[in-house]
């Protein structure tokens, strides 16, 4: 009677951990449609909005910046307060800007809804993180996580290949995002329902009653510690694959490089975020499989730089042989998810909100910062020449990423292995 009943519980603590598990991941997947809208959309925007691709830009980036400035804060709070109150509270603040965006009179409330469609979104990775947690047990938190990241990158390729095939077919961008408001109020529904704190929905945070200086003790412990530095910087680089190149400007890189129509880029583009998604679940597993960390990050980093470089230096290729370097990429540069394993098994297990929030404000970063870098790299001959960026002023703007992805492949090699059954356990 008694192992009757401990498989009974078992059973339902595993369902209760993989429907929540879907949850949240259905969010951060979903948030990936908004997110990748500049890319698929930007015809569309700067016609309506009378603006140009440097504007673009500036669009996309405001979402990064939201973002990464409310990680830290998002980080404190699910240790206080627990991930599934913070996740319901990002969820009404993102479909609340997606549905502003649609309204959008202007350009300028047209980036005030795209700043808090990313402050909403900012609850979506870290919080589901943090409830993975509260749900797995430590030794399937890298896998959790990869698998949260492919859905994430799921999301970003369907967006990328439906948007602008949805745009082709003559729907306007207004009626895409509110159709995807539809979807999105079902989603917060969802979340508001059945998201749970743990088996017993109880949360335990860092302190009962929290304090400011409690808070900041906690944070400082965590920002002078050199792994997150290291960790959050390798993000940055590694993930502009998708922040940057996959999410802003891959399409009109390809149409215009590969003389072929929007649609068609967008199928070839979105092989990016499909490796990735494929990508970050294998090199989880293999990390964990093989008990290594410090070895993916090397060879994912370097095959992001040799790969990147001969998609943007090397020889006119046929179209179909961009789609599976696309594909290449995003499976090597999703080798940056297990920054995420690496800074929870550098910490106490009560600062995982803080570190794994400050890690992925610096990783997100690249978005915000990269966005208009390179929107104005790629104006920069046209302001005083005229005419469209062509291939020369792609490679002079994307050379500002392959910088990044060799300091990440510097990085990699200074690394230390954190895997649990080859450190020391970090003191609760």
């Amino acid at each position: 009677m008694a192992l009757n009943r401990s498989k009974s519980l078992l059973k339902s603590h595993l369902f209760g951990a993989c429907f929540t598990w879907l949850i949240s991941s259905l969010f951060y997947s979903f948030q990936f449609f908004l997110r990748s809208s500049p890319n698929a959309m930007s015809h569309s925007l700067m016609a309506h909005f009378s603006i140009g691709i440097e504007e673009i830009g500036w669009f996309s980036a405001m979402y990064f910046v939201s973002y990464s400035l409310l990680q830290v804060p998002l980080g404190v709070a699910l240790d206080v307060w627990g991930p599934k109150r913070i996740l319901r509270i990002g969820t009404i603040i993102c479909m609340g800007g997606a549905i502003l965006f649609v309204l959008s009179p202007t350009f300028g409330c047209a980036l005030l809804a795209r700043m808090f469609i990313g402050m909403g979104a900012a609850a979506s990775f870290i919080g589901s993180i943090r409830m993975s947690t509260l749900w797995f047990s430590p030794q399937y938190l890298a896998f959790s996580i990869g698998l949260l990241s492919a859905m994430g990158k799921l999301g970003s390729a369907l967006a990328i290949k439906i948007l602008p095939h949805l745009l082709e077919c003559g729907y306007s961008w207004q009626s895409v995002i509110g159709f995807l408001c539809v979807v999105g109020t079902f989603l917060t529904i969802f979340v508001w329902m059945f998201l749970k704190n743990g088996p017993q929905d109880v949360f335990h945070g860092v302190s009962n009653r929290p304090s400011w200086t409690i808070i900041r003790q906690e944070s400082w412990s965590v920002l002078k510690k050199p792994i997150v530095w290291a960790m959050g910087i390798y993000g940055y680089s590694m993930y502009l694959v998708l922040s940057v190149l996959s999410d802003t400007y891959s399409i009109k890189f390809l149409s215009s490089s590969l003389n072929i129509s929007t649609e068609y880029a967008g199928s070839l583009s979105s092989w990016a975020p499909i490796g990735s998604a494929i990508g970050a679940s294998l090199i989880s597993f293999l990390s964990d499989h093989f008990k290594q960390r410090k070895l993916f990050l090397r060879i994912c980093s370097c095959m992001t730089l040799f790969i990147s470089s001969w998609i943007f230096y090397g020889p006119a290729l046929p179209p179909t042989i961009v789609g599976v370097l696309f594909f290449i990429l995003g499976v090597v540069s999703s080798g940056q998810i297990l920054i995420f394993a690496i800074v929870a098994e550098s910490f106490p297990s009560r600062l995982t909100g803080i570190s794994i929030g400050i890690t992925n404000a610096l990783l997100m970063l690249g978005g915000a910062i990269h966005n208009p870098l390179v929107g104005d790299l790629l104006t920069l001959r046209s302001r005083y020449l005229g005419g469209e960026p062509e291939l020369m002023d792609y490679r002079l703007a994307f050379s500002s990423l392959t910088v990044c992805f060799l300091i990440a492949s510097i990085i990699s090699f200074f690394s230390k292995e954190t895997h649990p059954s080859k450190s020391p356990p970090i003191a609760a």
